[in-house]
């Protein structure tokens, strides 16, 4: 999407009819295959009768994978090339090596984009080739998402405020304590809970990260407190469910990535550390102290995989994962914008889009501009995190900035508190960043503070409406 809209594209949206039923006849070495009759039978057909299946078709267990295989050698044969880094993302290049269309695909649905009549003409036999219920150019849904494309800047914004709105709360008896261990209904209940939460948050809710994750963890022994604050989740969800992230024309030439990283204080979670990041999509201008786009695309709340036993140590590990996932996503920018390359060769094309990563961690950002050896760290583990980042950003030809807490956005990812859950949704919400003196971001902050109590009085005076008039 942030192509389409970088290269000021126009959006279609596709949705193949029957996907499966165009893979073809069943490999010989899975025939016979005979299956029972769907409810309701076949027409002409004795009830009693077994069908043989020829067919790959919904509920076999290779059928997606031959579907895939499919449409796979249908685009390739018409000129896309698949992505190295994501295996649904191909790309049209001209015959100069330019690219000229992008596309996504997620099982049936399509989404692509391009210009010129080598692209138009692949389009035609896309369509010609699969039977395409709905085609949609400048909105419409993809993968559970809504997206809307401004006709003039080109902008793409993707909200999924209809499925916030079909999650339920739980039923809670009043008066239970906190600590009564969930029967198995309330269990399945909090299941259905936390899967809604987490597609919601991974997909478009950055700001209900960490809630989802600590919910998970609630298992294998979840209590009512647990199913409590699920519910709160569901309500934050619905009080913020216009919440959509718009991915702004940045001009290719300055198309970048910014990351912020942070880790919670040490066992806030039990026994366990939350960490978390963001990465967005932003413009080089970042890099001057400059407001810029910033633009949401990867983000994470999660427990640390080791024990940690400093601030440091927990700060280091996360950002190590984090500076992992801002090497894949600028190989993906970098193989879209300038021809796949080599990895022996990598470093000579990530080093023009040089990505800022974020640290609130003082003593991690001094031993990274530090010419000083690693090894003055007392912990070894915590050394080999810092040579994994150094290195990485050495890759990247990237820099390293800290931030103080109350301007690092990634700490709405590691603690359930409203703050900095504020600060993180208002930067969703206005789509820029800048690395600015502390009386802006605190007024942004204090913006989102005062929408919130807002809207958490017209939600309760909307409640109260609905309660019936008691009559004595």
């Amino acid at each position: 999407m942030q192509m389409i809209a970088s290269h000021k594209w126009t959006m279609q949206l596709g949705d193949i009819k029957g996907a499966f039923l165009e893979s073809g006849k069943l490999e010989s070495r899975f025939r016979p295959l005979y299956a029972k009759q769907p409810a309701g039978g076949v027409p002409g057909i004795p009830q009693d009768a077994v069908i043989e299946v020829l067919g790959n078709v919904y509920g076999q267990n290779d059928a997606p994978v031959m579907w895939y295989r499919t449409f796979d050698t249908t685009v390739t044969g018409l000129g896309w090339t698949r992505s190295k880094y994501d295996s649904c993302l191909y790309y049209l290049r001209s015959p100069e090596g330019s690219l000229v269309g992008i596309m996504g695909v997620h099982v049936d649905d399509t989404a692509i984009a391009g210009q010129g009549s080598l692209f138009e003409n692949t389009v035609t036999q896309l369509k010609a080739r699969f039977p395409y219920r709905k085609w949609r150019v400048g909105s419409g849904d993809f993968c559970g998402a809504f997206y809307q494309q401004d006709p003039n800047t080109k902008s793409i914004s993707m909200s999924m405020q209809t499925f916030a709105e079909s999650i339920k709360s739980a039923y809670i008896p009043k008066g239970v304590s906190n600590e009564q261990p969930l029967n198995d209904g309330q269990i399945k209940v909090l299941r259905a809970i936390n899967g809604s939460l987490n597609w919601l948050a991974s997909q478009s809710r950055p700001d209900l990260s960490v809630q989802t994750s600590l919910s998970q963890q609630a298992f294998p022994n979840p209590c009512i407190r647990n199913l409590r604050d699920a519910n709160n989740a569901v309500r934050r969800a619905k009080q913020h469910k216009q919440l959509s992230i718009v991915f702004p024309s940045i001009a290719p030439d300055k198309l970048t990535i910014c990351c912020h990283s942070d880790a919670a204080a040490w066992a806030n979670v039990g026994t366990h550390t939350q960490a978390g990041y963001v990465i967005a999509f932003t413009n080089s201008d970042l890099h001057h102290g400059k407001e810029a786009p910033w633009v949401p695309v990867v983000w994470k709340s999660y427990r640390l995989a080791r024990a940690v036993s400093s601030t440091l140590a927990g700060e280091s590990q996360a950002m190590s994962v984090a500076s992992g996932t801002v090497e894949w996503l600028s190989l993906l920018v970098s193989e879209a914008l300038d021809r796949p390359t080599p990895l022996r060769e990598v470093r000579s094309v990530l080093s023009r889009r040089r990505p800022l990563l974020a640290t609130e961690c003082k003593s991690l950002y001094d031993h990274l501009v530090s010419p000083s050896s690693p090894t003055a760290i007392d912990d070894r583990r915590t050394s080999i995190d810092v040579v994994i980042i150094r290195e990485s950003l050495n890759t990247l030809q990237g820099s390293i900035r800290w931030l103080p807490t109350d301007r690092m956005l990634a700490d709405g990812l590691t603690k359930d508190k409203l703050d900095p859950a504020d600060l993180l949704r208002s930067c969703v919400r206005s789509g820029v960043y800048q690395i600015a003196p502390e009386t802006a971001v605190l007024a942004r902050q204090a913006a989102e503070r005062e929408l919130r109590k807002a809207r958490q009085s017209e939600h309760t005076n909307t409640r109260e409406s609905r309660v019936p008039e008691t009559k004595f």
